[in-house]
């Protein structure tokens, strides 16, 4: 942690400067390296969950990581935990996103979710978004209705 601090808070002044009041910016998982350095100079963070048991055991040790390191940035708000690779026709799937609603307060889990869908992998193998494939606009709806979500709520914390 710190490496490569200073040159995040460079770029959100750069961004800043520019106009920009929104940045989002994909990490690796965990709370190490640039990961962390992105924490301590960030306002928010959405915190990504694949639907699967294991990983929804894991999320309390996660939101309660994050919770300390609101000691390096006491700004550092959790927007919520959005879940990912979500299997419809998967029971499992299904039971590990009710379980993440059951274990959290609803304001913590994310209306909408990301679905398991091959066209990821496709899009992914070819080096490309999701949304230019031929076959992504229902990819984007569901995209652009986490979008809504992720403003309504940072909206909330503007004053």
């Amino acid at each position: 942690m710190g490496v490569s601090l200073h040159r995040v808070r460079m770029f959100f002044r750069m961004a800043a400067s520019q106009g920009y009041d929104v940045c989002i910016i994909d990490t690796a998982a965990g709370l190490f390296g640039v990961t962390a350095d992105v924490l301590s100079a960030c306002d928010s963070v959405l915190v990504p969950q694949q639907a699967e048991p294991l990983g929804v055991r894991s999320v309390p040790k996660m939101l309660e990581a994050l919770t300390r390191m609101r000691v390096v940035n006491p700004r550092l708000n959790v927007l919520g935990v959005v879940m990912t690779m979500v299997q419809n026709g998967l029971a499992e799937s299904l039971e590990a996103v009710q379980a993440l609603r059951n274990l959290l307060p609803q304001m913590m889990v994310m209306r909408n979710v990301v679905p398991r869908d091959d066209l990821f992998i496709r899009a992914s193998a070819k080096g490309l978004p999701v949304g230019v494939m031929e076959e992504g606009a229902g990819v984007l709806t569901v995209f652009d209705s986490l979008r809504e979500e992720i403003e309504a709520r940072l909206g909330a914390q503007r004053p």
